[in-house]
């Protein structure tokens, strides 16, 4: 009995395994996390987009500047040369021909290269500013002075003056040459203008070329980097998780904690199985050690029972014999009295075991309580996780929509490209009409044409960069997909394991009724005890008197036989509710 009690005591005092689980903080969400990551991401592309678009609208400027203000001023300037040029060449005519007809059709021919000369100049003034706007004063002052000596010199050959004609038109020759030279400088600075620009328009091309390269190196290499730690941080822990739920489903409670050293939700629950398992283990070795303890002392209860029962029969023995010799009266009752003894102590021992059993059985009750709250926690967590992991999709979609942007920009900046390869092909058209004074300008046009098929090229691989970003992204998203089915799985798992544990709990509640119910027993047996030793006690006493109360005490003797076959029933039954509860936890390995 004393052994007992110190195994009691020593079970009572040790409390249940308890796992220090982890605080999350802000940060350590996983759901922070990938939105963080997938956040950085999306700026970066949204960066380099921007990034790129103003670069390609300072080539798409440029590129304008040289088709609509740069080339069509240098079309211009070689008109103003080509009908100055005519003007001089059919004044020579004019004062080599001595038709008047001819002459006046030669007037005429002048007079229309005048007007279309004035028309030029006067379009090619309101599109000039700055330094250049002085130069094509001075162009309009010379063109004045030239047309100054030049009409003079046709008034005289009309006239037939011919020697001093010609004499007037030497002067006009020189005002002609200085309006010629400042043409060639006009256009020397507007081809010099044009190469700067494409110069620089190949410069930009340059750079937004290495600056999308660089990005979409970048992004791929973020990608596979985010699709290493989904992996690490979500899809392996939770599938481990998930195995060794199903261990415990399965009455596996043998493994040792689950060591993930993540702070968010991941590791939060992997603490939390460990500590659901730890207080599993626990509890089903206190019920075995309960169960195996509550078998010892049904066997010594019962062997109680048999003793107090054969000392009820000895007394109705001792009855008969009375009836028969009342002079051995007074030795049947002591000796009855000292059954009765044997019999109290035997009622308190299996009394105080059956107080101790209780309190083991609350313990037990209240420990599975704690391991059904751990196990709501657990359904709790999973289903945050499942939260973060649903959120971590939405952003995967965000970032495939952004990629989409991406190349809808990319085919707005293929469409500008085409429509300057046609500006440059035009260009080049209008060159070859010009001859000889469109030489330039061709160069020009060509290198405007090789710039934007070389533009529709990288477009072409920036295209195929962006399809393949877009197939990276769609295996990050089925990688999540994955990650929500394994956190549904785990979720299973874990609503089998608190049905388990619910089972376990209820057939404690049981076990912890049917140890009232003996103690309830054992408090009757004590009572009918206290009244055998008290007859006993009086026929001892009353042995001269023995004749009169052997009826009475034969009858007390019959009463104790029969109280001890319902306290040996209840043992009975207290066996086989313990041989049931470790049948119930024999499934669990410990």
């Amino acid at each position: 009995m004393q052994k007992n009690h110190k195994f009691m005591s020593s079970f009572k005092s040790r409390p249940l395994p308890r796992l220090r689980l982890r605080k999350l903080n802000l940060l350590g969400k996983l759901r922070v996390k990938m939105a963080i990551c997938f956040t950085g991401i999306g700026l970066f592309v949204l960066l380099t987009g921007v990034i790129s678009l103003y670069q390609m609208n300072g080539m798409q400027k440029n590129t304008e500047d040289i088709t609509r203000k740069t080339l069509p001023a240098l079309e211009q300037l070689y008109d103003m040369s080509f009908y100055s040029e005519h003007i001089m060449s059919v004044s020579l005519q004019h004062f080599q021909n001595e038709d008047q007809s001819a002459k006046q059709q030669l007037s005429e021919e002048r007079d229309s290269y005048i007007r279309k000369f004035a028309q030029v100049r006067t379009s090619y003034e309101k599109s000039v500013s700055g330094p250049e706007l002085d130069q094509v004063k001075s162009l309009s002052g010379q063109w004045d002075e030239f047309m100054r000596i030049n009409d003079q010199a046709l008034k005289l050959s009309t006239q037939q003056d011919e020697e001093l004609a010609q004499e007037v038109s030497g002067k006009g020759v020189t005002a002609f040459n200085a309006m010629q030279k400042t043409l060639d400088e006009l256009v020397q600075q507007k081809k010099s203008e044009a190469v700067m620009k494409e110069g620089l328009s190949g410069d930009i091309f340059r750079s937004a070329r290495i600056v999308v390269m660089v990005s979409v190196v970048i992004v791929m290499l973020l990608t596979l980097l985010m699709n290493i730690l989904v992996h690490r941080a979500i899809t392996s822990p939770i599938g481990r998780v998930t195995s060794r739920l199903k261990r415990i489903a399965e009455g596996d409670l043998k493994e040792e904690p689950l060591k993930v050293r993540s702070r968010d939700e991941i590791g939060t629950l992997a603490d939390t199985v460990s500590a659901m398992n730890a207080a599993l283990l626990d509890i089903v070795t206190r019920i075995r050690s309960v169960s195996g303890t509550i078998g010892e002392q049904s066997v010594q209860l019962g062997v109680s029972t048999m003793e107090a029962r054969e000392g009820g029969r000895q007394i109705a023995a001792t009855m008969e014999e009375l009836a028969d010799a009342a002079g051995g009266q007074a030795d049947a009752a002591s000796d009855a009295a000292s059954a009765v003894d044997r019999l109290n102590a035997s009622i308190e021992e299996a009394a105080a075991k059956g107080e101790q059993l209780a309190e083991a059985s609350r313990q037990v009750m209240a420990k599975g309580d704690t391991g059904s709250e751990r196990m709501a926690r657990s359904v709790t967590q999973m289903s945050e996780l499942a939260d973060a992991v649903s959120e971590s999709m939405k952003m995967v979609e965000s970032l495939i929509g952004r990629n989409e942007g991406i190349y809808a920009l990319v085919g707005s900046i293929s469409s500008i490209s085409e429509q300057t390869h046609l500006l440059a092909i035009n260009a080049a058209i209008e060159a070859a009409r010009a001859g000889e004074h469109g030489r330039g300008f061709a160069v020009v046009a060509d290198e405007v044409r090789r710039l934007s098929e070389q533009v529709q090229q990288i477009v072409g691989e920036i295209t195929a960069i962006t399809q393949a970003i877009h197939t990276d992204s769609s295996s990050v998203a089925d990688s999540l997909r994955q990650g929500m089915e394994q956190t549904a799985e785990g979720r299973r798992r874990i609503a089998k394991t608190g049905e388990a544990l619910a089972d376990i709990t209820s057939s404690v509640g049981v076990m912890a009724e049917t140890i009232a119910s003996v103690s309830e027993e054992l408090q009757m047996m004590r009572k009918t005890s206290d009244e055998m030793r008290r007859f006993s006690l009086r026929t001892a006493e009353l042995s001269q008197q023995s004749a009169a109360g052997v009826e009475e005490t034969s009858a007390s003797a019959t009463e104790q036989v029969h109280t001890n076959g319902v306290v040996a029933s209840g043992i009975e039954r207290l066996k086989t509710l313990s041989d049931e509860l470790e049948q119930s936890v024999s499934r669990f390995q410990v």
